[in-house]
């Protein structure tokens, strides 16, 4: 992804300023990202290459949900 897109400063960019309120440990937007490609058993270390041909990431995603949907079902049903 080409430098200056947006994406690409959202995902890989800091705040040069700011502060965080007090309390509870908050995720920036890039990590919470990788938790959920974690989560849906994603490579985090090859998923730009995977999300350049965008069918592929499409196709990759939903079939990565379904499985998490289904697994996220049986464990409410054996509960």
């Amino acid at each position: 992804m080409e430098d200056g897109r947006i994406p690409k400063d959202i995902l890989c960019g800091e705040l040069a300023t700011g502060q965080r309120s007090i309390g509870r440990l908050q995720l920036r937007y890039k990590n919470v990202c990788k938790r959920d490609m974690k989560a849906l058993d994603i490579n985090t270390n090859s998923w730009e290459d995977l999300a350049a041909d965008r069918t592929s990431w499409r196709s990759t995603l939903h079939r990565q949900l379904l499985i998490g949907e289904e697994k996220f079902s049986t464990v409410a049903a054996e509960k």
